[in-house]
Parts: structure tokens; C-alpha cells; sequence
């Protein structure tokens, strides 16, 4: 059984020697557990093999580009560029805070496909990011409740929250992970502090964004420094 995805993101299942047509404009991905003709690297005809996290893949050559995109195109390159370039400012975070489905795609794939579902906002060619709605970490872990974040000090942002210890997966001892965004400065910044779930209480210290504001969500990190919460927003805050 092979599994089949086209570039639109839609997923077919076929078994072995079936034709598939190719539409104009769609590319075709094929993985196979055992390979196409074993393990297969490199072009052949109309087709490309590789191989990725010992999966196999052939995928169909692009064909060439007839005209100028459409505008259903142009709407997705903006949404597409607009996630991407917010999420590499955190990709040192990301990477590895998206932990359900590590097999098959990367943290950084994760996020971009939750993120570009749920985060963008607005009409073509306005869209804008929904801060409330990004997710920065996914995991079965339980977080925290009501995450809130103020700033009374100079460079620092105080995180509070209230304890979920011993409700669901979550521990006393789970640490937090603080995040910050500036969007002013495009730059974004995280703190994977010593400060446990049942201290309900951690600060950061940022002086290059004094006077700026800042988007901040909070999620934890259980023991075995793998297993993360969905992050929660905790709020648009100017930093003193």
C-alpha cells in the first residue's frame, strides 16, 4: 500500500501498479515503508526518489510554471510567508516543542501547519497574525491555568499562573518555558527556566525590549526534557 499526497495537501491511498494522473499544477508524493524498486535516489524520467527518516519517497518532477499564479496562489504565498518568517525567529524553540508526530514531520513542519490554520488573520493582501490563536509548543503534557504576564519593572516581564499540578500529566515539577515576541524588533525570544509548576511564578529579563511591546505565552517541560504542553497565550504586554 502506498500513500499518496498531492502539493494542495489533500492525501490518497493506492495500492501498487495503479495509475495515478497527474493534474496540471498538482505534484504528486508517493512513500512507500519498502521503496520504489528498493531504495531509489535520484531523477528518473518525470520522477525524483529520495529518502527522508528512512521513509521513501517519489515525487513528481515540477511542471513549468504556464503564466502567472493565480490569486488562490498568491494568497497562500503571503499566508505561507508571513507564519514562516514569524516562526524562524523562534525555530531554536520550535524544533523541538512540537512533540506528537516526531516521526513523520519536524517540529518546525508542525508549527507551520497548525500555525497557518489557526493564526492567520485578515483578507489578501492584508492578512495579519492572530497572536492569541499561535501555538508555540504541542504535547500531551497538561499546562498550567489562567497565564498572565505584566511588566512593573525595568526589562522584565513577570509570568504568573495557576497550578494544574497532579491534574491530568501535570507535575509539581514540570519547569516553565517562558516566550516572548516583539514584533516592532521581529524578534523573538524563550527562557526554559528552573522554576517549577507549583512555584507559579517566573520573570524574564529582556532590556533590549524596554519601551516595546511584546506578545508572551507560557508552556512547560516535563522531566525527561522531551514532553511539552500546548503553549497558552498570556497576553500583549509593553515592557517598562
Amino acid at each position: 500500500m502506498w500513500s499518496i499526497y498531492c502539493a494542495t495537501g489533500g492525501q490518497l491511498r493506492a495500492t501498487e501498479g495503479v495509475n495515478l494522473k497527474r493534474d496540471e499544477g498538482v505534484r504528486l508524493s508517493v512513500i512507500s515503508n519498502k521503496g520504489i524498486l528498493g531504495s531509489v535516489s535520484g531523477t528518473v524520467g518525470t520522477v525524483i526518489g529520495s529518502s527522508w527518516r528512512s521513509i521513501y519517497l517519489l515525487k513528481s518532477r515540477p511542471g513549468k510554471r504556464k503564466g502567472l499564479p493565480t490569486l488562490n496562489q498568491l494568497m497562500q504565498q503571503a499566508k505561507f510567508l508571513l507564519i514562516s518568517k514569524f516562526l524562524f525567529s523562534l525555530s531554536g524553540l520550535i524544533k523541538e516543542s512540537f512533540s506528537l508526530d516526531r516521526k513523520s514531520l519536524t517540529g518546525n513542519n508542525q508549527a507551520l501547519s497548525y500555525n497557518l490554520t489557526n493564526a492567520v488573520t485578515g483578507d489578501y493582501p492584508g492578512y495579519e497574525i492572530d497572536y492569541s490563536k499561535v501555538r508555540i509548543s504541542e504535547g500531551v503534557l497538561t499546562n498550567a491555568d489562567g497565564p498572565a504576564a505584566i511588566s512593573t519593572e525595568a526589562g522584565k516581564i513577570k509570568f504568573t499562573w495557576s497550578s494544574m499540578a497532579g491534574v491530568g500529566s501535570a507535575k509539581a515539577t514540570d519547569t516553565a518555558v517562558l516566550v516572548l515576541y516583539c514584533p516592532d524588533k521581529k524578534i523573538g525570544v524563550f527562557s526554559k527556566t528552573d522554576k517549577e509548576h507549583a512555584e507559579e511564578t517566573a520573570t524574564i529579563t529582556i532590556n533590549s525590549f524596554s519601551g516595546k511591546k511584546v506578545h508572551t505565552w507560557l508552556t512547560f517541560i516535563a522531566e525527561d526534557g522531551k514532553t511539552y504542553a500546548n503553549s497558552e497565550y498570556a497576553g500583549e504586554v509593553t515592557v517598562l
